[in-house]
């Protein structure tokens, strides 16, 4: 028997952190944890999952904040298809 949790509930909490990081103008922080949310989503359920295109919007937004306009169109259109 396994013990932990689910890698979709370790997506939506580094998601999560990562938007409150960013907020908090904690920036690095932040991309770490849109990073590791990304990245567990699309290992646990593909990169075509709805959660995928929520994270890169968001992640996007932020470095389009941040001034990384071509990083941030990269993510903003992952997260439109």
């Amino acid at each position: 028997m396994a013990y932990g949790a689910a890698p979709t509930d370790i997506a939506i909490a580094s998601h999560q952190l990562a938007l409150t990081l960013a907020d908090m103008r904690r920036y690095d922080e932040a991309r770490l944890h849109f990073e590791r949310a990304l990245r567990v989503i699309e290992e646990a359920q593909g990169e075509d999952h709805p959660r995928c295109g929520d994270i890169c919007a968001d992640y996007g937004y932020m470095l389009w904040e941040l001034g990384e306009y071509d990083e941030a169109l990269r993510y903003q259109k992952r997260g439109w298809k």
